[in-house]
């Protein structure tokens, strides 16, 4: 594992971007689902005893929601892409710009997770009071 060469920072600042906004924007949504998903579910348990094996439950609907949205939209998106550099429709340059931009989308989907985290759980404990 090693960082990405300066170059690789330079070239992504200067370029325009060559990949779709909504492919990263959807990679951060995503994340941050993932992220705060079985945590927000369990203190959602902890906060409400009543409901804990409902909301408990309810993480893996959480979790679904954002393996569906990864697999319809964030994955084939990343596959073509680096399909089209294979077959030279686009550049390596691409490749390099998109590894990049969806590492920063992770990471900062990883801080959103963090500032979602309480209202996922109230809302975990909602829905789960709806269930139970």
């Amino acid at each position: 594992m090693r960082l990405p060469a300066k170059k690789t920072f330079k070239l992504a600042a200067v370029r325009r971007l060559a990949i779709p906004k909504t492919f990263l924007i959807l990679n951060f949504f995503v994340t941050g689902i993932y992220t705060t998903g079985v945590l927000s579910a369990l203190f959602a348990g902890a906060l409400f005893p009543d409901f804990r094996a409902a909301a408990a439950t309810l993480s893996a609907v959480v979790n679904g929601l954002a393996t569906i949205l990864s697999a319809t939209v964030v994955d084939p998106t990343a596959a073509a892409i680096t399909d089209q550099a294979l077959r030279e429709e686009r550049s390596e340059d691409d490749v390099k710009q998109m590894a990049l931009y969806l590492s920063i989308t992770r990471l900062l989907g990883t801080g959103f997770a963090q500032l979602i985290f309480v209202p996922s759980a109230y809302f975990i404990k909602y829905m789960a009071s709806l269930l139970a």
